[in-house]
């Protein structure tokens, strides 16, 4: 991934992102720190992966 496609958010966005999780805060702390390697798109779709996954349970 190119870094110029790196994308910052400030901590309100990634409050915002994480609440939007159903994961415990163990994850949300995980996903805090991911966005510092992901863009937001990546997460957006990993976390619909999850959901998805936790649904299936």
């Amino acid at each position: 991934m190119k870094q110029s496609r790196k994308k910052h958010f400030d901590v309100g966005d990634k409050t915002m992102m994480l609440a939007d999780t159903n994961l415990q805060l163990g994850d949300r702390l995980v996903l805090a720190k991911m966005l510092d390697y992901f863009t937001f798109a990546d997460l957006r779709q990993i976390a619909k992966v999850l959901r998805t996954i936790a649904k299936g349970k």
